[in-house]
């Protein structure tokens, strides 16, 4: 009944704001048919959506006269014992001015309302029980009552008022917006603002409206909470109710938004923080798009929230989205309890140690389990019948070699110490098995889904024993990356790195493998590849200059170094790291191995403009990996390059005819969200773009922009990357396709520097549509750029060649 009540409400809601203002209150009222409780409703509704949130107030009895008062403020010079010295806003409801009082001498905000007498003896209770909120993130409220407004020509009037503390400073929308803000900066804003509603709520008081609107960050940087104007006070001398609906949707917890206002606690402020968060990571509110509340809406609402989504993930890394996520949990039950509780998981995601909250019981009946649900059952035992051989696989050394001097070094005691490890490491994996509950979760458990609970609890379990907790880690980080994960495989193997750090000294193997898994990460996730190049370069420095360290799996860390030194355009060096590890990987696993160097030095020759050995290179592969067993990976690998030369050599139907195959491997192999499908829809929409089909080729662009957003860093340079090659599509069909091309190279330019290969690859399209719009004008600006950027580039990859050989 009460949510039907709601959406009654909401429906007027929605069509009064498509009125004209002076209309609204007519319309209203022929609407509601004399129902007051329904149009008290949507009169908060109203409220609720106005931007101004610091000149909101949850009362509606108005004094008669306040609409010429509130024209008459401009000309106020005090109100009772402040002197006004400017007008800091105005609304329809209040207004805020900078007042000085004389004692004790300060500035503050006086915020001025204009109510009955009724109405102001609450607000003057319900003040007085905030002035008691003392927090450094809280502006404080000094004083409540009435008092006489003084205008410049000695007319005056009464009215009520907050003397407030005067924050100089942007509202967090605004702050959010001029900073680039990363999900540390959020954590850190967030904890402070949490801390201050945790004091509030101990103190008997329930924000229910808290936005970024109603929130200053001053010049330091600091939040400061600037308005409780509809909130709960449960005192012992005052006791103020949710007697209507308030707040602002796209910030209200779904028992606010259903109007259950018996079930509004400390929770909903938890929610509104949480749908806070999200909007600073993700740059649009937690429920946008939300115009009209109707049942389908109300339904997706309060059964899940964004902040569980993928794309969100990778935005907020998986720590952060899951403290997000918990915290826009649309159950109270499974919601943050309480302030301090989401305050402490903000400060393990700023702090980098792992979450200790676990989503779901740790113990269920695993007989029951299995007899209800067989098939999620065993699709979980297999998850964790390979999560159990990586974790050994990691514990047991990455080589027969090194297996041996494990076991030649090994003293009795290691042994029992080694078992030791292997059962913490059973025990915790039969814990979490049972831990992944089908009563919450459902029948469909995903193997994520068993991954995911495990890697919650890891820190709970494990923390005794940090070196078997890095191990664990490191093999769910190494999972993670493989299924493309990649912001929650970071997660994990940096904490894992440290703690074989701290446990295991910098040259052992396992921790030297965990800064390799980091190093090829911080490339891959975060598009950095200067920390990439450094994490794995350090790496192979200390397997050359320590002869104990052994130097098997070291063909990989040169195969990592020339991907990342490929992506960055230097040819030189990746053709040397592909040289070293070729004969390394044919040692170790055979000759089919060869394909992926060679592949890979395919693309180098194409770089180096050596297309027809390039050619011979990417044909060599393909033949030698095509129909070997388990290497349908690096067919279509291959296959990607084959196709990417034919476009550069003007053969594009043999191209397109490649590329497909390789999108449909990809799709079968690694699902239809991967780098791999992304890298090769980029290169369609080139050959599309050669072949004259620009629609076409934007919509291969939009489909590897889109990928890549929800699998990478923002910042990262192939998400750029995607968005440039997606804004040359426009172009060729747009009469502004100067402005577009010229957006387009600035966007690559901020990815990869003005003279990488591909920023030039878009030059040249730019040159091309130009010509082609027989606008001979801006051809001529393009080749021009083209013809020194691209003398810039041989320099600069002939001196990087010279400055390897003097070393």
């Amino acid at each position: 009944m009460i949510r039907a009540r709601y959406a009654q409400a909401a429906d007027i809601f929605a069509e009064a704001l498509d009125r004209p203002e002076p209309d609204r209150e007519s319309f209203i009222a022929d609407a509601c048919e004399g129902d007051d409780e329904l149009r008290s409703t949507v009169e908060s509704l109203l409220r609720s959506d106005a931007d101004a949130s610091f000149l909101d107030t949850p009362y509606t009895h108005y004094d008669s006269g306040a609409i010429e008062n509130i024209d008459r403020l401009d000309r106020a010079v005090a109100v009772g014992h402040y002197r006004v010295k400017g007008r800091i806003a105005l609304g329809g409801m209040a207004a805020v001015l900078l007042a000085e009082q004389e004692n004790p001498h300060r500035e503050v905000a006086l915020k001025l309302l204009f109510l009955d007498g009724t109405a102001s003896d609450t607000l003057t209770g319900e003040a007085a029980a905030l002035g008691r909120l003392q927090h450094p993130n809280i502006a404080r409220v000094y004083e409540a009552g009435t008092a006489t407004v003084t205008l410049d020509d000695g007319d005056s009037f009464t009215a009520s008022y907050i003397a407030m503390e005067y924050i100089q400073g942007v509202t967090l929308a605004d702050f959010a917006t001029s900073k680039t803000l990363d999900r540390r900066d959020v954590a850190t804003l967030l904890l402070s603002i949490a801390g201050a509603i945790g004091h509030a709520h101990q103190r008997g008081v329930v924000h229910r409206d808290l936005k970024p609107s109603n929130i200053l960050v001053d010049h330091d940087g600091g939040p400061h909470i600037i308005d409780f104007g509809v909130g709960i006070v449960r005192d012992g001398n005052t006791s103020s109710t949710a007697s209507s609906l308030a707040g602002t949707i796209s910030y209200m917890a779904p028992e606010q938004l259903l109007g259950q206002l018996d079930r509004i606690d400390t929770r909903a402020d938890i929610f509104a923080l949480g749908a806070i968060g999200y909007e600073l990571i993700a740059g649009k509110p937690l429920h946008a798009g939300v115009e009209h509340l109707d049942d389908a809406v109300m339904a997706r609402i309060v059964e899940s929230s964004p902040a569980a989504g993928a794309t969100f993930r990778a935005q907020a890394g998986g720590q952060l989205a899951r403290v997000l996520r918990r915290a826009t949990e649309p159950s109270l039950d499974r919601r943050y309890q309480s302030a301090s509780e989401f305050a402490e998981d903000l400060r393990r995601v700023i702090d980098g140690r792992p979450l200790d909250a676990d989503d779901a019981s740790a113990v269920r009946a695993l007989a029951f389990y299995a007899r209800r649900h067989k098939a999620a059952a065993g699709a979980i035992v297999v998850v964790f019948v390979t999560l159990a051989a990586a974790v050994a696989v990691t514990l047991a050394a990455s080589s027969a070699t090194e297996r041996a001097l494990v076991l030649a070094e090994s003293s009795r005691e290691d042994a029992a110490q080694q078992a030791l490890h292997s059962e913490r490491i059973a025990d915790f994996l039969k814990a979490s098995f049972l831990g992944v509950d089908p009563e919450e979760l459902g029948a469909d458990v995903t193997l994520f889904d068993a991954i995911d609970y495990a890697s919650g609890r890891i820190h709970r379990d494990l923390a005794d024993v940090p070196e078997v907790e890095a191990d664990v880690r490191g093999a769910i980080g190494f999972v993670y990356r493989r299924h493309g994960r990649y912001a929650d495989a970071l997660e994990q193997i940096r904490i894992a790195h440290r703690l074989h750090s701290a446990t295991l000294g910098p040259t052992h193997p396992r921790t030297l493998g965990s800064a390799e898994e980091l190093g090829y990460l911080t490339w891959l996730y975060e598009g950095d590849p200067e920390a990439a190049l450094a994490e794995l370069n350090g790496v192979i420095d200390v397997r050359a200059n320590n002869p104990d360290v052994l130097h098997d799996g070291l063909g990989w860390i040169h195969m990592k170094v020339a991907a990342v030194a490929f992506a960055i355009d230097n040819p030189r060096l990746a053709a040397e790291h592909l040289d070293l590890a070729q004969p390394l990987l044919v040692g170790q696993y055979g000759e089919v191995y060869a394909a992926r160097t060679i592949r890979q030095m395919a693309m180098v020759h194409l770089a180096l403009g050596e297309t027809d050995e390039a050619l011979r290179l990417a044909q060599q592969a393909l033949a030698m990996c095509e129909h070997a067993a388990e290497q349908e990976y690096i067919a279509e690998r291959a296959r990607l390059s084959l196709g990417s030369i034919l476009i550069t050599q003007g053969d594009i139907d043999e191209a397109r005819k490649i590329l497909n195959t390789a999108l449909i491997g990809f799709d079968l192999l690694l699902g239809k969200q991967s780098l791999e499908a992304a890298a090769t829809l980029v290169q369609l929409a080139w050959l599309e773009l050669e072949s004259g089909d620009p629609a076409q080729a934007q919509m291969y662009a939009t489909r590897a922009a889109e990928i890549r957003r929800s699998l990478l860093a923002t910042h990262h340079p192939e998400v750029l990357e995607a968005e440039a090659v997606m804004a040359v599509c426009i172009a060729a069909t747009s009469s502004d396709y100067f402005d577009t091309l010229t957006a387009a190279f600035d966007t690559m330019e901020r990815a990869y520097g003005p003279d990488h290969r591909e920023s030039l690859r878009v030059l040249r399209a730019a040159a091309q549509i130009a010509n082609a719009a027989g606008d001979s004008h801006s051809t001529r600006r393009f080749t021009d750029s083209l013809r020194v950027l691209e003398s810039r580039r041989i320099a600069r990859v002939n001196s990087t060649n010279a400055d390897e050989n003097n070393r």
